[in-house]
């Protein structure tokens, strides 16, 4: 199945120092770019590990702004299938990751929901443990 890397994460992992607004939009538009690629090499089915909602959010979050193309993609991007992983695993410590806190996933988890509903975007909730969520996809995709 083709698989679209998060670019963030080798990005942030090379730099050598903290990253910017302008970091964060390179990145989102890096990402995009992977994606449209994929589209075009692959007619069926696609892996995305991340998209531009991530970036709406993580710009929103920490920068609060929205960005007109991201808005415009987001609006037109109707054709995905999103699996929102639920808070109900123990945090993991990842030193890309900002928001350890119970009270922080949950309001971003809330975020992206709220987020997925206003897109009108096509999403499932993910919980339970690794195996079950792995379940859980292979049944919505239909990939046993």
């Amino acid at each position: 199945m083709p698989k679209v890397a998060e670019c963030a994460r080798d990005y942030l992992n090379h730099l050598e120092r903290d990253y910017t607004f302008d970091d964060v939009i390179l990145m989102a538009k890096k990402q995009l770019k992977l994606e449209n690629e994929a589209i075009k090499n692959n007619t069926d089915f696609i892996f995305l590990d991340t998209d531009l909602l991530v970036f709406k959010i993580w710009i929103k979050e920490k920068y609060n702004k929205e960005i007109d193309w991201i808005e415009e993609y987001l609006n037109s991007s109707t054709d995905k299938t999103y699996l929102l992983c639920d808070i109900d695993i123990p945090w993991e410590f990842d030193a890309l990751r900002e928001h350890p806190s119970p009270t922080d996933r949950l309001r971003l988890f809330e975020a992206y929901k709220k987020q997925l509903n206003n897109y009108q975007l096509t999403y499932h909730v993910i919980s339970g443990n690794t195996e079950e969520r792995m379940e859980i996809c292979k049944q919505i995709f239909n990939l046993l």
